[in-house]
């Protein structure tokens, strides 16, 4: 018979995406909802409607935004793998317009951690992106 529907997977999801962009005193609100990230009203509002939009979540996936800079909303969300989400993060993403700017800073004595902290990315990302421009 499985879980009741209040328990099933989808709904934690969507409870917890509330959660992260609605509650303040939530752990990921300071990465959400402080952020400016949102759900859009019928997701935010109903239940129904977000299963409605994302369908069941396969074993494994969880809620993955495509643009992180936007909120949960039909079109920006899928149903992805760890693998799929961890190369869709803030730490692992440098825009190629960047990479003339963080070796120019590099190049002017710089160290990748200060780098790092001011593009707001983990020293690894630097790191790679400097080989990319060598």
């Amino acid at each position: 018979m499985g879980r009741p529907r209040k328990y099933s997977r989808e709904y934690v999801v969507w409870q917890n995406m509330k959660r992260r962009c609605y509650t303040p005193t939530n752990p990921g609100y300071e990465y959400y909802g402080a952020r400016g990230i949102t759900t859009c009203i019928e997701w935010r509002d109903s239940f129904d409607a977000f299963l409605a939009d994302m369908g069941r979540c396969p074993d494994g996936y969880s809620i993955e935004r495509k643009n992180n800079d936007l909120g949960y909303f039909p079109g920006n969300c899928v149903w992805a793998t760890k693998t799929e989400q961890q190369r869709n993060t803030r730490t692992t993403k440098i825009r190629m317009s960047d990479l003339l700017d963080i070796k120019r800073r590099h190049l002017a004595g710089e160290t990748k951690a200060q780098i790092a902290r001011s593009y707001k990315v983990s020293f690894p990302t630097i790191f790679n992106a400097l080989k990319l421009c060598t």
